[in-house]
């Protein structure tokens, strides 16, 4: 009798110990994730997830911290996370479905991506903008569908010298000789800007001499807001970028080259930024075209000179 005593109160030690850590690690992942350190909150989040909590607002959370991994094979695996989470509680935020459908799209499930995203669309019939969002989405989807029915040879080689990295690099801008490309990449944030993210935005600009691209170096932009690469002129000795601010959700500046360097952003006219998110430009030798976010294409008819006169002084900030 004893013996099943002492060994009854074994198992309930056991138990309670684990109902203790499982509870310490989801408190530490719940404040990781409130600050949107989604790599450290996520092996937090699956210590309690392995322990035993495997409701929905832990199955949630972790979703989005894969979600949020750089990797896209990290990525998928917050599939069935967001699907337990959706199916398990009506409380989860109607975007889990806008999220799962894109999880989907990475994955290559277009079926259940297009079937997701018009779920989320028939959820939000009162939000214009994730009507937008929806319908942006599901026209991805049948165009990915109508590639992927006609496949092609393909093969995709890794950019040549010291361009790519562990890390993002994104959007690449090239002259039209091929002799100047400058590109977007995010970078570990060292507690220079933005100290709540994990990763920043920076531009790097890269030469190609005698067929070999040149160690890339930082252009920069003193801002502390989102930036990135826009356009880059034929002789790649102007440059357009995105930068981010306080009070706006993103403007195309033009900074030029200056000996070594590049000169302080200056502010593209109010005759091409607006309200909305202006986020990349293509220019040709003569006309100009601006593409907005918020669905509309301007081709305009801005020469060069036009678009030289259409700067004003500012730093982006």
């Amino acid at each position: 009798m004893m013996n099943k005593l002492f060994t009854s109160l074994l198992i309930l030690f056991a138990i309670l110990d684990a109902t203790a850590q499982n509870s310490k690690a989801l408190t530490e992942a719940q404040q990781l994730f409130g600050f949107k350190k989604y790599d450290q909150a996520l092996p937090k989040f699956l210590e309690a997830f392995n322990s035993g909590a495997k409701d929905a607002s832990v199955q949630y959370p972790i979703g989005v911290c894969y979600q949020k991994s750089q990797d896209i094979d990290n990525q998928v695996k917050g599939i069935p996370f967001f699907e337990n989470a959706l199916n398990g509680s009506k409380a989860i935020p109607l975007t889990a479905n806008y999220d799962l459908a894109g999880l989907y799209l990475l994955n290559e499930q277009l079926d259940k991506a297009l079937e997701t995203f018009t779920k989320y669309k028939t959820l939000t019939k009162l939000d214009k903008k994730a009507q937008a969002d929806a319908d942006r989405a599901i026209e991805i989807c049948h165009n990915a569908a109508a590639l992927m029915s006609v496949p092609r040879d393909i093969k995709v080689h890794n950019f040549p010298g010291q361009v790519n990295s562990v890390y993002t690099e994104y959007n690449p801008v090239v002259s039209a000789d091929e002799s100047v490309m400058a590109y977007t990449a995010l970078r570990p944030n060292t507690g220079r800007t933005r100290s709540g993210d994990k990763f920043i935005e920076e531009i790097y600009i890269t030469y190609n001499k005698s067929q070999s691209w040149t160690e890339p170096k930082v252009v920069p932009l003193g801002s502390d807001y989102n930036v990135g690469t826009a356009g880059i002129s034929p002789d790649g000795q102007k440059m357009l970028v995105f930068i981010g601010g306080i009070d706006d959700e993103g403007s195309l500046f033009q900074i030029t080259k200056s000996g070594e360097g590049w000169s302080k952003p200056s502010l593209i006219s109010p005759t091409i930024n607006s309200r909305f998110l202006e986020s990349t430009a293509s220019i040709s030798q003569q006309p100009v075209g601006w593409e907005r976010r918020d669905g509309h294409l301007e081709n305009g008819t801005e020469s060069r000179r036009l678009l030289d006169n259409a700067c004003e002084p500012g730093s982006g900030n």
